[in-house]
């Protein structure tokens, strides 16, 4: 016969204490993504617009130059096809940016629909040389469960960490065990060879930075963007 665990011992014998049960939101795929609806709406206006201006010169060129009308046709497939082709790179940067903050929002309201065990959550970005300064400078930092977020960049590959109460705040006296669940930027950087710490900052940054005028609390700043979201992006480091 198994012996029961610390909390075991102080469950009721109905077996939950607190009340606590964990709940599934009601969340529709369409409140999730109206956002990113309103930004395909305005790129494919956009790409109309370009369209039209671009067959419009095509059109002006040839007729200026006395152009062979297959030689005007071929002149507008190849100016169509640079349109779409810049158009693929940012439809695959919004589908991969408003496909994350959908999953995002998701687990936000997961998180929300479970505040009787949930406080809060973590910023935690990927430790590495790929990742830009602001969301290394985000990394770790604690935020209020009511937050939307990581409002990251662009193609940001940040996400979020909920943080739990303490077994005294669920109502059990069991000594609490701390334990590291995220990486520590600070030791993370430090560790990296100088080079790689003077190109993923700049010059002026790194000299900053090892001047102490640039601590990694002050590489990200909050921009608001009118008609999306607000987003973390980079600082400029000061002069030193």
């Amino acid at each position: 016969m198994s012996t029961p665990t610390d909390v075991e011992v102080q469950l009721s014998p109905e077996g939950d204490p607190l009340g606590i049960v964990w709940q599934r939101p009601d969340y529709r795929a369409g409140e999730l993504t109206g956002l990113a609806t309103k930004l395909l709406e305005r790129v494919a206006d956009d790409v109309a617009t370009r369209v039209r201006e671009e067959m419009r010169r095509v059109l002006a060129d040839s007729v200026t130059f006395g152009r062979h009308p297959r030689d005007t046709a071929r002149a507008l497939q190849e100016a169509y096809g640079e349109v779409l082709q810049s158009t693929l790179s940012r439809m695959l940067t919004i589908a991969r940016t408003e496909q994350l903050d959908a999953y995002r929002a998701g687990q936000r309201a997961a998180e929300l629909a479970n505040a009787q065990v949930i406080t809060g959550w973590e910023w935690h970005s990927v430790l590495g040389t790929r990742s830009c300064r602001s969301c290394i400078g985000m990394h770790g930092t604690v935020h209020p469960i009511e937050e939307s977020g990581p409002d990251d960049h662009p193609n940001g590959r940040c996400y979020r960490v909920p943080r739990t109460k303490s077994w005294r705040e669920l109502g059990f006296d069991i000594p609490e065990r701390h334990h590291d669940r995220i990486s520590d930027a600070d030791t993370w950087f430090d560790s990296l060879p100088e080079a790689e710490q003077r190109s993923f900052l700049g010059q002026r940054g790194y000299e900053a930075w090892a001047a102490g005028k640039y601590p990694r609390s002050q590489w990200s700043r909050e921009r608001e963007n009118p008609g999306w979201r607000r987003s973390f992006v980079p600082t400029t480091p000061p002069r030193v």
